[in-house]
């Protein structure tokens, strides 16, 4: 039986947490382009990459001046695909190349699959650029990438994504060897998200009457759980692990459902949701807990605020 499920994401804060790339595709935008990537840019990803290989150089020109702008209006990192001679015209120090790309100009061949158009040198690629991205799909790729100066990559495809229908994905523990193979940042990229078949665009009422009106809820935030809990709802909640040793979303999530008696509902892992789903929760108990919890705090604040 399928069930009809709510992924609820604050796709703010997780892109605010500064570890997300996005990666353009103008054939899949239901909006104008610019339109859409402004959308993206007001939620500061870590960088937005400028990936439209099938342009004509030019027009690639013309496009990623506009797409430069808007990104440094919103303080995003920009980052150009393949056309290493476009940013080196616009004097644009970011950039993502292909491995094969880059392994060219890693040993300066510029090949015939390379565009020249534009006149500037490339010899001194690496001088010039401040930030070189690359696409790898092996441990030997991450290898070799990071040999020629890569400064960060992509990897995957991890899940089962539409752009690689056909082909299996390579999974998590892929993911892992990647990682522990280099020391530059790896992004993890193709069917992240596996959970949900569509996003809703909607205002914080209408998100309130998603939670109230669901059948089951999968979420990661702080503000996903707690909706569930106010709203009564069979509920998984999905660890994020912290990084460093900032008291972060796995930290503040641990909290909340253990005081709650809800320590059952978390997983780290997305086929333990139906499961944890299927279990029923006491929320005459959970009410009382969440009671007793807003009265010391009503205390606290009243102790503290003088009230």
């Amino acid at each position: 039986m399928n069930k009809e499920k709510l992924l609820y994401e604050n796709s703010k804060h997780a892109l605010q947490n500064n570890n997300i790339i996005a990666i353009t595709n103008r054939h899949l935008c239901s909006r104008p382009f610019m339109e859409q990537l402004e959308r993206v840019c007001k939620l500061h990803p870590h960088a937005i990459v400028l990936r439209e290989k099938d342009m004509p150089e030019a027009e690639y020109l013309s496009l990623a001046r506009d797409v430069i702008a808007l990104c440094k209006e919103y303080d995003v990192q920009c980052m150009l695909h393949s056309f290493i001679n476009v940013a080196m015209e616009l004097e644009h120090p970011y950039i993502h190349l292909p491995l094969p790309i880059l392994e060219a100009y890693a040993k300066k061949d510029i090949s015939s699959n390379i565009s020249t158009d534009m006149s500037k040198s490339t010899d001194n690629y690496q001088q010039f650029f401040k930030v070189i991205g690359t696409s790898v799909h092996s441990v030997e790729d991450a290898i070799r990438a990071e040999q020629l100066g890569a400064t960060y990559m992509t990897a995957g495809h991890i899940f089962a994504t539409d752009c690689k229908k056909g082909l299996p994905p390579r999974g998590l523990d892929f993911l892992k060897n990647i990682c522990d193979a280099v020391q530059i940042p790896v992004y993890a990229i193709g069917g992240i998200q596996k959970c949900a078949d569509r996003f809703v665009d909607c205002s914080p009422f209408e998100v309130l009457a998603y939670f109230r009106n669901a059948e089951e809820v999968i979420t990661d935030t702080f503000h996903g759980s707690i909706f569930s809990v106010i709203t009564h709802r069979p509920f998984t909640t999905l660890i994020r692990k912290s990084v460093g040793n900032s008291y972060g979303n796995e930290e503040k999530l641990s909290d909340l459902l253990k005081r709650l008696g809800l320590a059952n509902r978390m997983t780290t892992k997305v086929e333990d949701t139906e499961n944890i789903n299927e279990k029923m929760i006491d929320y005459a108990k959970v009410d009382e807990l969440l009671k007793a919890h807003r009265k010391v705090a009503k205390e606290y604040l009243g102790k503290n605020l003088g009230e």
